[in-house]
């Protein structure tokens, strides 16, 4: 069975820790960097995980929808989040998991 992974994120250094994480748990990473070309995959394909760096309330709205679609329903849903965000927003929205800015390979492992 060939796990797949839609990652949300603009920021370059966390894309490649998550990249390096995932590899070793031999799950494929699809990378979207806007929230338009994710909107567009995560309407089309199904993904075991969604990874979506939440910077901004589009990117809020993005996990939302997460849950809201057909697709990926049941999709294992992280949201990355600086320390200021709510966590209760995350969890509210979809998040099954959250993962702090800055992004270490020790967090993306746990």
């Amino acid at each position: 069975m060939n796990l797949t992974s839609l990652v949300v994120c603009s920021d370059d250094r966390a894309l490649r820790v998550l990249r390096n994480v995932l590899g070793e748990l031999e799950i494929h990473v699809e990378h979207c960097a806007d929230h338009v070309s994710a909107a567009k995959k995560l309407a089309q394909y199904s993904f075991e995980a969604v990874i979506i760096d939440c910077k901004d309330e589009r990117s809020f709205g993005l996990l939302a929808s997460v849950r809201s679609g057909q697709q990926n329903s049941k999709s294992m849903a992280i949201a990355i989040i600086e320390a200021r965000t709510s966590l209760q927003t995350a969890f509210k929205l979809g998040a099954n998991f959250v993962v702090f800015k800055p992004i270490s390979t020790e967090k993306a492992k746990s």
